[in-house]
């Protein structure tokens, strides 16, 4: 009689059943997406920190430009009517680690930027990007098309995209020489820091300006900046295309038919990519968020200047200056 004790029975393996496997993918499905905003999010604050950073740096090059000549740079350098000129972002390269580039470029002596858009040697430096003028948040090009300095024939050429326009007014443009604006940056003058009787605390000198904007009812081509300078196409200058006005606000997004151009307003202006508002440089050096719900003249057709906004941007207008 055989031993029953002796008998093995095989162990049967027991795998997930599909009801199982179902539920652990939805499990593991759920926590992806409890992460990925989080994640995101992380990335955004790291790319918002890393903009703010290259306002900083700029703030610190306009200060040590001021240190090295007594006054800060001229919003741009006009020797020709209606022509492509060098500007403010070209006159501190050497102080943003970029004076090789400063030195090859030779701004003024001999060639002019309209002139310098036509030698072969030298517009691939005006084409190569320069980390410390671009925001990661945004979505530019490397060269940008949108607003691009036209050469000594009229031929626009894109150049290396900034996206920091200095502040020229808190209201419109003044393009010539001698004509006012309460800003930092005009056309062939150069400020002390003596000049901003408001306050260099109370007075922002660049802002952020994206690619574009995307509102509710259009896609608004923003456009950015230059690094290097303002436009020239033979009959009106493009001052915007290195600088901003702040007529319009913060992100606006409608269009402006002020001048000779219908164009989104946020292409005069300034706006970014950061939920809520964008970064402004002081003149004191430090970075401040502005929200874009900051007060703003609600009317852009009337010549009342006195909003906060406006104010921030001017350096002189004697306004108070609240909470921003």
């Amino acid at each position: 009689m055989p031993n029953l004790r002796s008998v093995q029975h095989p162990h049967s393996s027991r795998g997930f059943t599909l009801i199982e496997l179902l539920v652990v993918i939805a499990i593991i499905a759920v926590l992806v997406a409890l992460l990925l905003p989080a994640v995101q999010q992380a990335r955004e604050a790291a790319r918002r920190s890393s903009c703010k950073n290259n306002l900083k740096q700029i703030g610190m090059a306009l200060h040590n430009y001021h240190d090295t000549h007594t006054a800060l740079p001229p919003g741009w350098i006009q020797k020709t009517p209606n022509v492509s000129a060098w500007g403010w972002g070209a006159s501190i390269l050497p102080f943003v680690d970029q004076a090789p580039l400063f030195n090859q470029l030779k701004m003024g002596s001999p060639l002019d930027l309209h002139e310098t858009l036509l030698d072969s040697t030298l517009l691939p430096l005006l084409q190569k990007p320069i980390q410390g003028y671009r925001c990661p948040s945004d979505t530019s090009p490397e060269l940008n098309s949108g607003h691009a300095p036209h050469d000594t024939n009229g031929t626009p050429v894109p150049v290396a995209t900034s996206n920091y326009p200095g502040v020229h007014d808190g209201d419109l443009w003044s393009i010539n020489t001698g004509e006012p604006y309460q800003g930092t940056f005009g056309q062939n003058q150069s400020l002390k820091f003596r000049d901003f009787i408001d306050g260099l605390s109370n007075t922002a000198v660049v802002g952020e300006r994206n690619w574009r904007l995307q509102s509710s009812a259009n896609t608004l081509e923003c456009n950015a900046a230059i690094i290097f300078g303002k436009a020239g196409d033979g009959s009106q200058p493009h001052a915007r295309y290195g600088n901003g006005v702040g007529r319009f606000g913060i992100n606006p997004d409608g269009f402006s038919t002020i001048g000779m151009e219908t164009i989104a307003e946020c292409a005069r202006g300034f706006s970014s990519n950061h939920t809520g508002g964008a970064h402004f440089l002081l003149g004191d050096g430090a970075v401040r968020f502005i929200s874009e719900n900051i007060e703003n003249d609600p009317n852009p057709t009337d010549n009342n200047e006195n909003f906060l906004f406006q104010n921030l941007l001017n350096r002189n207008d004697g306004n108070p200056i609240g909470q921003f």
